[in-house]
């Protein structure tokens, strides 16, 4: 089933028509089926699949331009209780030795969520562009409250909730795992962990998310480089179906994943977005994305002022998160970890194959 949705843009002063390319094809990811079924992979692949994707196209990756009128939300920074740098994982490290000296740092402060929360974008009504559109970023306790507002995944925003981030997910869909190579093999020979969140930064995530990213991958380079070495010339992270049992790796991994899920808030597969490593079909939550939702400018229509109204821009910049009910046991099990493996050049090849569920 396509999702493909035509919008016509203004970008520069000429108006060129965007598709929305995001399809789904049904490329398997336990056996032949998009997700993991039910009862240890023996019940019926699911065929309900509108709001499922696992292609995009270049298109997609418009979100990258939109402009975000609420950056200061406390659900996009990554920090401690007072506002300082934090170590994502240090409450399951409590008695152990830091892996890094990054990790001595106090826990980071989880976004506030619920059960039935969902994250969203809220749209200048007046832009009549879709590039460069403007944005808030919010977090309703419910799918009826968020209404007006487009739902971008369920569960709360976290800190790579943005457009930015998403639209380089899109854009690296496939390709972060080439990315993530280059930025950990450098990490693992220097130990230089500003440079590993620089680096996360060049491909293009905020700060805030290449620092989470990057505390990912450093943690799992200290303690399950062992578990991930390649068997053969690959990774395995998953047994074979119908139970595509996850690997070692993905098993060690385990330890941190949950908290780096609810930090990261944009977990693919509340998303509706399917990934290299199966996930159960219960825990996808189908969203339709489309970047040009709303855009009305039409190519026989006058371009229309894109400046909102001052009415607007108040209603905009003023509104406050709609907090959710605080669920500190929140989180799924998401995207496979950074493979760094840091014994030989010769695994270098695999490293951060778990990490995205990349296709």
């Amino acid at each position: 089933m396509s999702y493909s949705l035509w919008a016509s843009v203004s970008l520069c002063g000429i108006l060129v028509s965007y598709v929305v390319g995001m399809d789904f094809t049904s490329i398997g990811r336990c056996g032949d089926c998009w997700c993991l079924p039910e009862d240890g992979g023996t019940a019926t692949c699911p065929t309900l699949t509108e709001g499922i994707t696992d292609t995009f196209a270049p298109s997609d990756e418009i979100y990258t331009t939109f402009d975000l009128l609420n950056p200061g939300e406390e659900f996009l920074k990554l920090q401690s209780a007072s506002g300082e740098a934090c170590y994502p994982f240090a409450a399951q490290f409590v008695d152990e030795e830091a892996p890094y000296a990054e990790a001595n740092a106090p826990e980071c402060v989880l976004p506030r969520t619920g059960e039935t929360a969902v994250c969203t974008y809220k749209y200048a009504s007046s832009d009549s562009s879709c590039a460069g559109r403007r944005y808030i970023i919010d977090t309703f306790p419910n799918e009826e409250l968020a209404s007006n507002a487009a739902i971008v995944h369920a569960g709360g925003c976290g800190v790579c909730s943005s457009a930015q981030d998403f639209g380089v997910r899109i854009q690296t869909y496939g390709t972060l795992e080439a990315e993530a190579i280059k930025c950990t093999i450098s990490y693992v020979f220097t130990q230089d962990f500003p440079a590993l969140v620089e680096c996360f930064e060049t491909v293009g995530f905020t700060t805030a998310c290449s620092t989470l990213w990057a505390h990912f991958g450093a943690t799992n380079s200290k303690l399950c480089a062992d578990d991930c070495a390649p068997t053969g010339n690959e990774v395995v992270l998953n047994g074979p179906a119908p139970d595509c049992a996850p690997s070692p790796c993905l098993a060690c991994q385990g330890r941190f994943r949950t908290v780096f899920d609810q930090l990261l808030g944009m977990q693919f597969q509340l998303a509706g977005i399917t990934e290299r490593i199966p996930v159960p079909c219960s825990e996808f939550y189908p969203v339709v994305h489309d970047p040009c939702v709303e855009i009305k400018t039409t190519e026989n229509e006058e371009e229309e002022d894109p400046t909102p109204t001052a009415t607007e821009d108040d209603a905009l910049t003023s509104t406050t998160t709609v907090a959710a009910e605080d669920d500190a046991d929140n989180g799924s099990s998401s995207a496979a970890g950074p493979v760094v493996l840091f014994r030989t050049m010769l695994l270098t090849s695999t490293l951060f194959l778990g990490m995205m569920m990349l296709s």
